[in-house]
């Protein structure tokens, strides 16, 4: 599927763009040939620096991120990697959380549990997502089925094997608990347990450390990000 894909007839195949890109940020485009339908992260229209360094890394690690977990249901499938910055991904009928958040519905209680089953199976294959404190990456199909998607910011647990580093990998695998949490209290706040509200506001000092890392990492990447959409 998608074989014959390439960047020269991409255009062709484009019937919406659900994100512009910039010199910094990836295009999301929806495209569709013989029939079928895909979602297209595409960094080859950002900075010229840009999508061959930090682009270029971040295709990379998603499309392994995308092979580790291939098979577990509430993950899209990986179709195809054009030139190294760009992705073809199945695509999942369904709503992201980001949607359902901003017209103030509720969501099945049920829908959380299978989300967290979902984490755990990710976790289990030795990775961690990252990334679900934001609502859009995550996607409620109508049979109130879960998936996981935008994989960029994964952290593989190989990497992390280390002495410190494995205590924060451990963290990280909590942090992604908490995210579900989180959207928990948001859509079902009735549905939250003593023990989940518990887990997710209460932090020990090794959890402060690594989120504060982790906020003063997004902040430094932001300000290079700025100044390299300079070079577009």
């Amino acid at each position: 599927m998608f074989k014959n894909l390439t960047l020269e007839n991409m255009e062709k195949t484009k019937i919406n763009i659900l994100r512009e890109n910039t010199g910094t940020r990836p295009s999301i485009q929806l495209i569709k040939d013989n029939g079928h339908e895909a979602v297209v992260k595409d960094f080859s229209r950002c900075g010229f620096i840009y999508k061959n360094t930090i682009g270029r890394i971040i295709t990379f690690r998603e499309k392994k991120a995308y092979k580790k977990i291939e098979g577990i249901k509430g993950v899209p499938r990986l179709y195809k990697d054009i030139a190294g910055y760009v992705l073809v991904v199945e695509k999942i009928d369904g709503t992201d959380l980001r949607i359902l958040r901003k017209k103030r519905g509720e969501i099945d209680p049920v829908f959380f549990d299978k989300l967290n089953e979902l984490v755990k199976k990710c976790h289990e294959r030795g990775i961690v997502h990252c990334d679900m404190r934001k609502a859009a990456n995550i996607i409620k199909d109508k049979e109130n089925n879960p998936f996981l998607i935008d994989w960029g910011a994964a952290i593989f647990q190989k990497e992390m094997r280390f002495p410190i580093l494995n205590l924060i990998y451990k963290r990280l695998k909590k942090e992604d608990f908490r995210a579900v949490i989180k959207l928990k209290l948001r859509f079902c706040p009735n549905a939250v347990s003593l023990q989940e509200k518990e887990n997710f506001f209460y932090q020990d000092n090794l959890e402060k450390f690594v989120r504060a890392v982790l906020n003063t990492g997004q902040k430094w990447l932001k300000k290079i990000f700025k100044h390299l959409d300079f070079f577009k």
